[in-house]
């Protein structure tokens, strides 16, 4: 079986950092929607639709995790020590960070900060956090609002950070109890419950709140990278999806592009971005390892290895310093340029560089430490 998989492999850093910078510039470009009309009101209205494409930044952070972990998995599940390593590198990994800046914004903010309505209800509401269900709205007791304070951390991105870990739990006991033969069945019926989701949320959202931002909406994202790297050990098999996805993937990314600029009252939009995200993404990590001129140029670079190598601080850190940033930041930089689409273009560039300077600290004084200790609970690959 090839391994590859396991291994680290350069080019996803650098499609990685692609995904987190995309988010950037969607969540801090449109921080003043009004602000790019009141400028110039046609440029603002095509920027507005053309940066907004980097919010589904986060599906293709999904779709490479599930190839990633998918792929270590597969490697290592006939291995008398399966689950152990598996679930130690990933709480080595995740919940150092997690957890301090939560720590952090409960247990030290309040003391130095005037809170705000707002500010109390996340407060109050702050165990859908410390156990991973911040993204099912709906439920008793629920805060809901992560963003809705004008200065208190915003935690509205965690419920990514919950899908994924709800993955993490799930995905290894599937890999493990299901055979070849099973697997990419079970995983394309995921896919298939998933897209089900999508579009009874589209049609009911309003009788199923819960679900979403659910884990059910997004698992078919999660499973079709898997979907790659199983298929990726089938040297046939993976040749003819190669051979297809360079066929789709420039389809299949401008009409991502398109749907993108539909008309924002007909709600479809938000199901067709979806699928058109979710499939240019999945084309787009194909091609990129099977080879591509294109995608080498792209994708292989120094920097984007290092933004790609501490995209989860960037990804943590850039939305919760966003009401910091609207409040200090944005208003002084509008009010002194008087120019809302050159004001939005400034704030980006300054948002987006400290977001990477704090994660580069974070990653140094924070995650490397425990990173280190990755080491003691290698895989054994048989």
């Amino acid at each position: 079986m090839n391994q590859t998989d396991s291994k680290h492999i350069p080019i996803l850093d650098g499609i990685r950092a692609y995904a987190v910078l995309l988010v950037c510039l969607a969540h801090f470009f449109l921080v003043d929607e009004s602000g790019l009309y009141e400028t110039n009101r046609y440029l603002g209205i095509f920027l507005f639709k053309v940066t907004r494409i980097g919010i589904f930044g986060v599906y293709l952070f999904f779709i490479l995790s599930g190839f990633l972990i998918t792929g270590i998995l597969l490697d290592s599940r006939t291995s008398p020590k399966y689950f152990t390593p598996f679930y130690a590198r990933r709480f080595l990994r995740i919940f150092p960070l997690y957890y301090f800046v939560l720590s952090f914004s409960f247990f030290v903010l309040p003391h130095f900060m005037q809170l705000d309505a707002a500010a109390r209800n996340v407060i109050h509401s702050q165990v859908w956090l410390w156990t991973y269900i911040s993204n099912f709205p709906g439920l008793p007791g629920h805060g809901g609002g992560w963003d809705a304070s004008l200065t208190f951390p915003s935690f509205a991105h965690f419920w990514s950070l919950c899908v994924e870990e709800h993955f993490y739990v799930f995905w290894p006991l599937l890999i493990y109890f299901a055979g070849d033969k099973w697997l990419p069945r079970i995983m394309w019926g995921i896919v298939a419950v998933s897209t089900f989701s999508v579009f009874f949320v589209y049609c009911f959202g309003n009788w199923a709140p819960i679900l979403t931002w659910s884990t059910i909406k997004c698992a078919g994202v999660l499973s079709l990278g898997g979907l790659i790297a199983f298929y990726r050990r089938s040297p046939d098999k993976f040749k003819l999806l190669v051979r297809r996805s360079k066929r789709y993937v420039i389809p299949a990314g401008v009409l991502f592009v398109l749907v993108n600029f539909m008309p924002r009252q007909y709600a479809v939009r938000s199901v067709s971005t979806f699928f058109a995200a979710t499939a240019f993404f999945a084309f787009l990590l194909v091609v990129s390892l099977g080879g591509n001129k294109a995608t080498d140029t792209l994708f292989k670079h120094k920097s984007l290895y290092f933004i790609g190598r501490i995209s989860y601080g960037i990804y943590i850190y850039h939305g919760m310093l966003a009401p910091v940033f609207k409040e200090y930041i944005y208003f002084n930089l509008r009010d002194y340029v008087q120019n809302g689409i050159l004001a939005s273009v400034i704030y980006v560039i300054i948002c987006t560089g400290i977001s990477i300077l704090v994660a580069w600290i974070s990653w140094r004084l924070l995650e490397s430490p425990f990173l280190r200790l990755k080491s003691r609970f290698e895989y054994q690959r048989v």
